[in-house]
């Protein structure tokens, strides 16, 4: 699944389906901002607010998404793996839940932590006077249920989304995964607002490549 899928199963999330009001679930570009240390940028202004539905120290969980390209150093290979980090302000701490990795794969957790310590940095800039802090919050890593195959990390990610509550992992497995397929697909199909992103098409057609070839 593409980074630009996912993107559209968030905005779903986010507008049309009964998130926990204390959760927020940002976009990529402000995952992408924040890895890249631009902690002043107007996209972090903007969800990083002092005041309105973006004032995050009046949340409990913030939820960044995580797209890792497998192959970094070869620029025709752009297979990644997608994972989410929560920001549980409630519990204080930050939470790692990845679908295929642990705490003991060192690829994930040098990634994961490069993000977390810059979501520090970026914090400490826009709310360096809040009695919200989140420089001592520990990480956890996740104990959750493991795809089978490579390619379903998209679905858990967005599962992870849309449920994550700091408590109860949802569950995951390949026939659940099966189902979801069908699920979004005509949720999204039949939703304007996804239609009109650019990553629709994608969607639809690997969604029918996948039945095409289970039925075939």
């Amino acid at each position: 699944m593409s980074t630009n899928v996912v993107a559209c199963g968030i905005d779903y999330i986010n507008n049309h389906t009964d998130v926990c009001a204390d959760k927020i679930i940002m976009h990529y570009s402000v995952t992408c901002k924040i890895w890249d240390g631009e902690f002043h940028h107007k996209i972090l202004r903007k969800n990083f607010a002092q005041h309105g539905e973006f004032k995050l120290t009046l949340k409990k969980y913030v939820m960044f998404p995580m797209f890792q390209e497998v192959a970094p150093h070869d620029p025709h290979d752009k297979c990644g793996h997608h994972y989410a980090i929560c920001l549980d302000l409630k519990n204080q701490r930050f939470e790692v839940l990845d679908s295929i990795r642990s705490k003991a794969d060192a690829d994930l957790t040098t990634h994961a932590e490069f993000f977390i310590n810059n979501l520090k940095e970026t914090w400490n800039h826009h709310y360096e006077h809040s009695k919200v802090q989140i420089r001592h919050f520990p990480t956890e890593y996740v104990a959750s249920a493991k795809q089978g195959n490579t390619t379903d990390c998209g679905f858990h990610a967005l599962e992870y989304f849309a449920k994550w509550e700091g408590r109860i992992v949802p569950p995951i497995t390949a026939p659940i995964v099966v189902e979801l397929l069908k699920i979004y697909t005509w949720n999204w199909l039949t939703n304007e607002d996804f239609n009109k992103r650019s990553g629709a098409r994608d969607f639809m057609e690997e969604a029918v490549k996948k039945v095409i070839k289970k039925y075939k």
